[in-house]
């Protein structure tokens, strides 16, 4: 890596620890190279000790990091198959309080911040919450119904019987979406919880399904099952890129979308169960 690598992580919650154990940490995530965002090498962060914080499109300041990961030594750097962490040193703990705010996710609560190195923090796009009206969420649930195969487009309506009916539109909401300067819309949308009625864990229609929204008729699927953490053009390539944290049974990670969101790179981990 040189000096003009560029580097992304998060300050979040390590569920290492546990869901419920709400510690923080910065946490390894991506680094960009001859146009691609590949996942954690092992030599994330080793030749800095500042790093640049970015929250809702805003540059904030900068924290120092001390490597508490036991499966890292000083000279010798390799691999580690779990959550590599940072801690924040001195005063700059103040930062995890600007991340406080309501549930982000399952099992979290706190929004992550993002952190790096030659990181741009700007949002061209300024991407701000919005709530999808009617004609854009019958836009989003035909988007899903077209991106799910038939045979799963069906809920259970009784949790003895296991009886099951297709899916109408009523069944589902827009839940958290966003909306940029260029009218992109970001449409987040998902089965209503009273209307799920399966004994048992919900099938891929339940989970919340993202679409990225150029016009009524141009859409790109996501994934499943996200809470966006930060837009911003992070490569400084002239498109923003969109980092989302993720969530399953029993793991969780990031994804990141870039290239005008033709290209992503993931990184996940398993909790255990």
């Amino acid at each position: 890596m040189n000096a003009e690598a560029i580097q992304l992580g998060v300050l979040d919650e390590s569920h290492i620890d546990g869901f419920d154990s709400h510690n923080q940490y910065v946490i390894p995530l991506f680094e960009y190279e001859n146009g691609i965002w590949q996942k954690y090498s092992g030599k994330f962060f080793e030749h800095e000790d500042r790093w640049k914080v970015v929250f809702d499109g805003r540059d904030v300041g900068t924290i120092k990091l001390k490597d508490i990961s036991s499966c890292i030594h000083k000279k010798t750097v390799r691999n580690c198959d779990f959550e590599h962490r940072y801690e924040l040193v001195g005063s700059e703990s103040t930062f995890k309080k600007k991340n406080i705010g309501n549930a982000f996710g399952w099992g979290s609560l706190y929004r992550p911040l993002v952190v790096g190195t030659n990181i741009s923090h700007k949002d061209r796009l300024q991407w701000k919450p919005y709530i999808p009206a009617s004609k854009e969420f019958l836009l989003a649930f035909d988007a899903l119904k077209k991106s799910i195969p038939l045979t799963h487009q069906f809920i259970c309506t009784d949790n003895e019987l296991g009886t099951a009916t297709e899916w109408k539109p009523e069944y589902f909401e827009a839940k958290k979406s966003y909306s940029s300067i260029k009218e992109h819309k970001l449409v987040q949308i998902g089965f209503k919880y009273e209307y799920y009625q399966c004994d048992g864990p919900p099938d891929e229609g339940y989970l919340s399904t993202w679409y990225y929204f150029l016009d009524a008729e141009n859409f790109l699927l996501l994934e499943r099952d996200m809470s966006l953490v930060e837009a911003a053009d992070f490569d400084s390539d002239g498109s923003v890129d969109l980092l989302f944290k993720t969530y399953g049974y029993f793991s969780y990670g990031y994804v990141l979308f870039y290239d005008n969101l033709s290209k992503s790179s993931h990184r996940v981990w398993s909790t255990g169960g």
